[in-house]
């Protein structure tokens, strides 16, 4: 068993991550880092099991909440779970829907699977899609229609598209950041994804994984260029010698043979940017002798059209070859994928027409508008001991998950800050950039004090520590010229001295920095420990929540101070205080975030993606270099 590990600081130091479930922990996938969260696999079962839990975490790294169940892996790491990285919040993963009855028959014995009339189980998979970082997940829409336009019968409830992903022998599900909204696939229309070449087509969605269209009856390995304004495949599963190419986004097809003698393609691929009209086409050929030999081909696209694409500035327009367009417009709905807003914001690409036959420029960038939203439920996601039943739905509590982990009592001790939160079973999706609107996030409560914002142990401390403060000051008497211990502290004026010294009370016993700063100089005035020297001015001390008070008292003037209505300070007659002093809201100490988490840091930017891979020897097309990370 291993236990997670982070660091925000180059490995320098480690802190632990907390995961909702006690289940075992045998191998960890980092699936993506690239959003502001991490997306992090754990495998709980054996170290040869082909499925594992997805868990998110928050915008730290250290805490994580459930997000899909049975995430199909391979013992090396590499799990079915992709980004479509041209738009954001948008991920696809595949699940072992019958991973309760594979589990049962891993756990026999061998000579029980040996000698058994039955058989292990097939593993059976559907693809999900989530819009919303990993919130939520549902079902792909199948396609209406075939490659040949022949309608497509998937009217039961459990019909769906299913894709492959890293762990098959069929390209997997790709995209790149410089083709907004475009997402190619290898799968079937059906129940279940199936691994059967004869089942298999190729897909395309053009609006980031919403619908999807089959664009070949049989499975390809592909390659995006131009901006995505150029798509180019071959086939998967038989040698060939040519491969097809659509300047239409789908559209329409044209055939080019490349080579004479037929290959069998490994991969196409293209610079990492995928602006460029030049791809290359790697793969193996019959050699004598029975052997192989490797063969590399580039082919240019440059020369087939001369026309360079017009219009970028004046997107939508007759004359223009670029359009205005937004994943979520076609639809209607009130949140989620496919509304006006989506994780809290609404934003729209300029890209190039479908049918605009036209080369973009290279150095050509798209648009962007975005605009932040109202906050709703679906901004939203499960906070840490609550989970979403089927990946949708209201979340619910997870009795697993002790109350003090779910934060659903106050803690035992009041933190630091002074402040504490209750959760309602949600979070803000990382990223989300809502305002306003629907607010589900965590209640801050303030930490119950006593007395003047003071408990009743604190008052005992307090008094005894006045006390020796007393004895101490009482030996530490200044030499003449010296300075006092306590220079500094209050004025000539009574009502600015009270005030003065309630806040040094205040600050006394509430802020422990403070506290040490004065035993520190009442030390260092009477030799101190060893003799230590006077090594800081006492005006240059950090009071703790001294600018707080500065910001919301002012000038120190209590006269007519809501807080302090039995607190008369009256400048001619400065002797009389007059009690009972009701309690007094507690002042705030200014704890930063890194001091009342520490030694927990936040998560530094994310690194940068590791170069590409052109001469893998895995046989997965295109998406080979956004496939997730090892295992750890």
């Amino acid at each position: 068993e291993v236990k997670l590990q982070l660091s925000a600081n180059g490995g320098v130091s480690f802190y632990s991550g907390s995961l909702p479930f006690r289940l075992s922990e045998q191998a960890y996938t980092v699936l993506d880092a690239t959003e502001g969260v991490i997306f992090l696999h754990v495998n709980h079962g054996q170290e040869s099991s082909h499925f594992g839990h997805i868990y998110l975490s928050d915008s730290t790294g250290m805490n994580y909440t459930f997000s899909l169940r049975d995430n199909r892996r391979e013992a090396s790491g590499k799990c079915d779970f992709t980004k479509v990285t041209s738009i954001e919040g948008v991920y696809l993963a595949n699940t072992v829907v019958n991973a309760e009855e594979l589990e049962t028959w891993d756990a026999h014995s061998p000579a029980y699977q040996r000698n058994s009339k039955i058989r292990r189980p097939v593993p059976r998979m559907r693809t999900v899609i989530s819009y919303d970082r990993g919130a939520e997940w549902s079902l792909l829409r199948p396609p209406v229609a075939d490659a040949s336009g022949r309608p497509i019968d998937c009217s039961s409830a459990d019909c769906s598209l299913h894709l492959h992903g890293f762990t098959a022998d069929f390209a997997p599900v790709y995209s790149t950041a410089n083709a907004v909204g475009l997402v190619l696939g290898v799968g079937n229309v059906g129940s279940y994804l199936s691994d059967k070449a004869g089942d298999l087509s190729t897909f395309l969605s053009r609006d980031g994984g919403l619908t999807w269209s089959m664009i070949h009856a049989t499975p390809n390995i592909y390659e995006i260029g131009d901006h995505g304004g150029l798509i180019v495949m071959a086939s998967d599963v038989k040698p060939t010698n040519s491969l097809l190419y659509s300047w239409s986004q789908g559209l329409s097809w044209q055939e080019l043979q490349f080579t004479e003698n037929r290959m069998d393609v490994d991969n196409i691929i293209i610079e990492p940017s995928a602006t460029s009209r030049v791809f290359h086409i790697y793969g193996t050929r019959p050699a004598p002798g029975g052997k192989t030999t490797g063969v590399l081909i580039t082919v240019d696209f440059s020369a087939l059209h001369e026309r360079e694409c017009i219009g970028a500035s004046s997107p939508n327009s007759a004359t223009s070859d670029y359009e205005i367009w937004s994943p979520r417009d076609t639809e209607t709905s009130p949140g989620g994928f496919g509304s006006a807003c989506h994780l809290g914001h609404t934003i729209e690409y300029t890209r190039r027409k479908q049918a605009a036959e036209c080369f973009n420029a290279v150095a050509f960038e798209p648009a962007r508008f975005v605009r932040d939203c109202q906050c709703t439920e679906r901004d939203y996601e499960c906070d840490v001991g609550f989970y979403r039943e089927s990946g949708a739905g209201a979340c619910v509590r997870d009795n697993d998950v002790s109350d003090e982990t779910a934060r659903t009592v106050p803690p035992e001790s009041c933190p630091r800050s002074g402040r504490y939160e209750i959760s309602s079973g949600y979070r803000l999706i990382g990223g989300n950039t809502c305002v306003e609107g629907k607010d589900l996030r965590p209640v801050v409560f303030t930490c119950s004090y006593g007395l003047f914002g003071v408990s009743f142990t604190g008052w005992v401390v307090l008094s005894f520590i006045l006390g020796l403060v007393g004895v101490m000051y009482h030996n530490a008497k200044p030499s003449p010229g010296e300075p006092s211990p306590f220079e500094g502290i209050g004025t000539r004026n009574f009502d600015e001295e009270a005030a003065s010294c309630w806040q040094f009370m205040r600050s006394f016993a509430r802020d422990r920095d403070f506290r040490m700063q004065v035993f520190d100089r009442i030390r260092s005035k009477s030799g101190g420990l060893n003799g230590a020297p006077y090594s800081m001015a006492f005006d240059d001390g950090d009071f703790g929540d001294d600018e707080a008070f500065v910001e919301e008292g002012g000038d120190f003037d209590l006269s007519d101070d809501e807080d302090d209505e039995g607190l008369d300070i009256d400048a001619d007659n400065d002797a009389e205080l007059i009690s009972p002093t009701p309690s007094v809201a507690p002042i705030p100490t200014t704890t930063s975030l890194e001091e009342a988490t520490a030694p927990v840091p936040k998560l530094s930017a994310p690194p940068t993606a590791a170069p590409i891979d052109l001469f893998d020897d895995d046989g997965q097309g295109g998406g080979t270099d956004s496939e997730p990370g090892d295992a750890v």
